[in-house]
């Protein structure tokens, strides 16, 4: 009785033993799998949790011919930000502000109102915040900039912002190609030599970081860096501008001419460099 009893008594030990052990595993496993298999993945949660990122565009780079005409190129817009921790009357901010981006927007009568009030209200918003950086507007022509630099207002100031362009109009678009947002709101070149060259023309994007709390407000005395933008390279292409233009202008009136689908021509110099007349 006394024996049958004693092995009763190790068998529920055992049982307690082991589930302690199973469940020892367990968290020696999880603990495997977050700090060595998924370290990286937790460590970029932390930072987000820390450092809050916004993104400063790089200007991208020219599309030029070999007779070095400017076929694409980058105009420079700007977008507007504030630093709301610098501005202490800020109902003088949000009406001079309010006025000059109505001024901007308003394409009709009757808008202004509505559009004021919007703005009104948009700007109070972010002012009403701790970050030291916030975005505002984007793409503001130079002069639209020199409009409200000229109201000087304290705490609101302005970073380039390219915007894509092309100087010949439609001339060797089917070279080229284009530049349009992709599925992450990035500017990304598509088609033609865009989308080819699209990681030299583009470039690299600074960041303005700064440290934040566990509440997402910015620590006063915490890190605050600014890493300025790295501009796209150029590139010169093979193609002479003005015998592009002579050949799509000769291409459009010989498809309209014969009710052609399309047309192809071949530019080539036929004349062997030995033949080339040479000049003392």
């Amino acid at each position: 009785m006394r024996k049958k009893r004693a092995t009763n008594e190790n068998f529920r030990l055992n049982i307690l033993i082991g589930f302690f052990l199973s469940v020892s595993v367990v968290f020696v496993l999880r603990l495997f799998f977050i700090q060595v298999v998924g370290h990286e993945k937790y460590k970029a949660l932390a930072q987000d949790q820390y450092w809050n990122l916004q993104d400063i565009p790089a200007r991208r780079g020219n599309i030029m011919s070999r007779d070095g005409f400017v076929l694409a190129t980058t105009q420079t817009h700007y977008l507007m930000y504030l630093e709301p921790q610098k501005i202490e009357n800020k109902d003088k901010v949000i009406r001079y502000l309010s006025d000059a981006l109505v001024k901007i927007n308003a394409e009709r009568e009757g808008e202004a109102d509505i559009l004021k009030s919007g703005f009104e209200k948009k700007i109070a918003n972010l002012l009403d915040t701790t970050l030291q950086w916030v975005i505002l507007e984007h793409n503001l022509t130079p002069y639209q900039k020199e409009d409200i630099e000229s109201l000087n207002l304290v705490g609101v100031g302005f970073e380039e912002e390219p915007v894509r362009y092309y100087p010949e109009g439609t001339l060797a678009s089917h070279v080229l190609g284009f530049v349009a947002s992709n599925e992450r709101g990035d500017k990304q070149g598509y088609e033609g030599i865009e989308g080819k060259l699209d990681a030299d023309l583009k470039g690299k994007p600074g960041r303005i970081v700064e440290e934040k709390d566990a509440m997402g407000a910015p620590i006063l005395v915490g890190g605050y860096t600014k890493v300025p933008p790295i501009n796209g390279r150029d590139i010169v292409l093979t193609l002479d501008r003005s015998v592009q233009y002579i050949i799509e202008k000769h291409i459009k009136n010989g498809v309209e001419m014969y009710d052609a689908v399309s047309g192809s021509v071949i530019v080539m110099d036929p004349i062997p460099k030995h033949m080339n007349p040479v000049q003392s």
